[in-house]
């Protein structure tokens, strides 16, 4: 292997950041900036929860923890094979 001269080192060092800076000087704004700001074709995103559809099966009504501890594992059971649409019985 080449030892480096006096100038060795900083030479490389030159070459080295010319050949990063080369290899990233075509990358879109957002790349270097990070900001949401620079993309481009962005979605548009809803902010009112009125505007989306329940899909996912979210629940749309809840129990109290006394009416929990009231339960059987049946009625459990029944309560979660509702919300996860697996009827197990």
């Amino acid at each position: 292997m080449a030892k480096l001269g006096n100038n060795g080192l900083p030479r490389l060092l030159t070459k080295i950041s010319d050949w990063v800076n080369g290899k990233f000087n075509n990358l879109s704004t957002v790349a270097t900036s990070g900001s949401y700001d620079d993309l481009s074709n962005k979605p548009t995103i809803p902010t009112n929860t009125n505007e989306l559809t329940n899909g996912a099966g979210f629940v749309t009504s809840n129990h109290t923890h006394s009416e929990y501890d009231a339960m059987t594992n049946a009625e459990i059971d029944a309560i979660l094979a509702d919300v996860f649409e697996n009827d197990n019985s």
